[in-house]
């Protein structure tokens, strides 16, 4: 494995996580509005 900078890993982290929680609210949403 490389060694890469320990604020990179957390950038790609921190972007895998957020687009994960995008994802996971823009359905909740799209489900609410088309039950309502």
């Amino acid at each position: 494995m490389m060694i890469r900078d320990e604020r990179e890993e957390g950038d790609f982290v921190f972007s895998f996580v957020t687009s994960l929680f995008v994802e996971n609210f823009s359905v909740k949403v799209s489900l609410r509005y088309n039950i309502n």
